[in-house]
């Protein structure tokens, strides 16, 4: 389920706090970090951000933090919404809550978690 987008704010840190916050509120077992990977499989600076963002959770929490390829989320999460009737602006405002979830959806789904909602399509 899609909870808080966290926002950075420009030149300020990841609130982590908010993020550690949030897991401990929803009870999570563990977390999944994106890992926005080129579409050639490639790794740009942006994974390697989210990988050391990764390194850095673990130091945090006591659960499994696992890396996810988050290829074409976006994309996906778009769809999902126009099949669903959402309305362009109001899109716009929610495509990262639902690509997180496209992504989460996805890891599930790979590990057969007997835990997981049916997958909507």
């Amino acid at each position: 389920m899609p909870h808080a987008t966290l926002e950075i704010p420009r030149g300020g840190e990841f609130p982590i706090l908010a993020l550690l916050d949030l897991v401990e509120r929803s009870g999570a077992r563990g977390i999944v970090v994106g890992l926005p990977m080129r579409l050639d499989g490639t790794l740009g600076p942006e994974a390697e951000a989210a990988e050391q963002f990764a390194a850095y959770l673990r130091t945090k929490v006591s659960m499994e933090v696992v890396m996810w390829d988050e290829r074409l989320s976006s994309v996906e999460a778009e769809r999902l919404l126009e099949e669903a009737g959402v309305r362009s602006k109001r899109r716009r405002a929610i495509t990262d809550r639902v690509a997180a979830a496209v992504v989460l959806q996805s890891f599930l789904d790979s590990r057969g978690d007997a835990t997981k909602e049916p997958a909507r399509k």
